[in-house]
């Protein structure tokens, strides 16, 4: 994908992606290497349906091995996604569809997965993977804003801190508890943090930032994506889906 993309461009810098395509405009060999590229990332960002490996690892490996997949590895993996939408595709319809497919199918998938699970790996992989979806979701309405996207440029950046920092909190908490009780069964960890007041505190504040509660930068994150779904997009199945 990158060859293909040099090939068409003459650069792989980020400014020299973006000058080229904005004096040349793009075409369909730069579709398909973007898109190439893309579906590289993805794997490494956990997105529906690449995301075998990235869940495999995170369900039955260490909660430990699990936190650094869940919090560094997939964000790469997303914040290559987002160089991509901003340098190279920001403005195509079909680069942005592809995105959102990804996105919607990724959320939807993750919160089967938590919903559906016992074991705390899977359940905080799935989380991790459906927030993923909605990191990407806003990637997604980056390019299809095209010029008037600053809206969904916050919200990725906000979701991006909100996905790293809470997940990671959870799965330290999860963590502690784990070594306590000595099992993954969320049967076994029920009310195992009870009279831990700190513990309760940072769980409720990375539960509440995930969810978006006013006064989290989570709020924040999905205040400025439903803006640009609204004001910009102005798809209403997609507020509709949202909400």
């Amino acid at each position: 994908g990158l060859t293909i993309v040099f090939a068409y461009v003459g650069s792989v810098s980020y400014k020299g992606m973006y000058n080229t395509i904005m004096q040349n405009g793009g075409n369909t060999y730069i579709l398909v290497g973007g898109i190439i590229l893309t579906l590289g990332l993805a794997v490494f960002a956990g997105l529906f349906p690449l995301q075998l490996q990235v869940t495999r690892g995170s369900s039955y490996g260490l909660i430990e091995i699990s936190a650094i997949l869940s919090t560094v590895l997939t964000k790469l993996g997303i914040w290559g996604i987002l160089i991509l939408s901003a340098d190279v595709f920001m403005g195509s319809g079909k680069y942005g569809d592809v995105l959102l497919t990804l996105s919607l199918l990724t959320i939807i998938w993750g919160l089967l997965i938590s919903l559906s699970s016992t074991d705390i790996r899977r359940i905080l992989m799935g989380l991790d993977v459906s927030v993923n979806g909605f990191a990407v979701l806003s990637a997604a309405l980056m390019v299809l804003c095209g010029e008037s996207n600053t809206f969904a440029i916050r919200s990725a950046v906000y979701m991006l801190i909100v996905s790293s920092l809470s997940i990671f909190v959870l799965y330290m908490v999860a963590l502690e508890q784990v070594r306590k009780i000595n099992t993954y069964e969320i049967k076994g960890l029920i009310a195992s943090g009870k009279g831990n007041k700190l513990l309760m505190v940072v769980c409720f504040i990375a539960c509440a930032t995930i969810a978006g509660v006013p006064g989290t930068i989570g709020f924040l994150a999905h205040a400025m994506m439903y803006k640009a779904i609204v004001t910009i997009v102005e798809w209403k199945w997609l507020v509709v889906l949202y909400i």
